[in-house]
């Protein structure tokens, strides 16, 4: 499986990314793992802050490699979160599986329950999270140069 056969069986169509678009994301990105850290939020807040994080780099990858979701695909979060194998690369796979585990924990019970997540887990997602932010960056700026924002 490719970028190219999702894009052939209609799961993603192409997209133009822009550094606004870039800059936004990764300003979105910088929220999120910022209020992870905060002291005294509930381990559930700064789980689900640093997944929104992750998730988010996930998807700023996929835009940046020229790709979006289409409308109709289910399973969005996967489909990002999956798609790290072919923009940064199979060196991430470990990210990806992590991401995976944290997004079924997300979906199983923090919705619907208080206390799903504990601190180790929100102190390693965060912890993820911001090295992916930090390989996002570096790869943007070895493969899409252009994408990036000054200041980053």
């Amino acid at each position: 499986m490719s970028l190219q056969n999702w894009l052939q069986i209609g799961h993603l169509t192409n997209h133009q990314a822009t550094v606004p678009e870039v800059r936004n994301l990764l300003g979105v990105v910088d929220r999120e793992l910022a209020d992870a850290g905060v002291t005294g939020l509930s381990d559930d807040g700064r789980f689900t802050h640093a997944y929104e994080a992750g998730l988010l780099l996930c998807k700023l990858a996929l835009h940046a490699a020229g790709f979006e979701l289409t409308r109709r695909a289910p399973g969005h979060h996967a489909f990002w979160i999956n798609s790290l194998e072919f923009t940064l690369g199979h060196t991430h796979k470990g990210t990806l599986i992590h991401l995976s585990k944290c997004s079924k924990l997300r979906h199983t019970g923090l919705y619907d329950h208080a206390g799903v997540a504990q601190k180790q887990d929100a102190d390693d997602l965060l912890e993820a999270a911001r090295q992916l932010r930090t390989d996002l960056l570096d790869w943007l700026r070895s493969q899409h140069p252009n994408l990036l924002p000054s200041g980053y």
